[in-house]
């Protein structure tokens, strides 16, 4: 489980730096990451809102 719980804290601060450099595309693709560890997590609701925010990005960048 230790390495699930890593790859989610370094999931959740690769979206941070890359809304802090303003790196769209990178925010989404942390993003989606994000949610499939809290998915694992029996997190639900964080998850279907990472996931939320993903797909927005992702149509706002125009990535398919």
């Amino acid at each position: 489980m230790g390495d699930l719980q890593r790859g989610s804290v370094l999931a959740r601060r690769a979206a941070t730096l890359a809304r802090q450099r303003g790196e769209v595309a990178l925010v989404a693709h942390a993003l989606s990451s994000c949610a499939a560890y809290l998915l694992v997590e029996n997190r639900f609701a964080e998850a279907a809102a990472d996931a939320e925010e993903a797909v927005r990005l992702g149509r706002a960048i125009g990535a398919e």
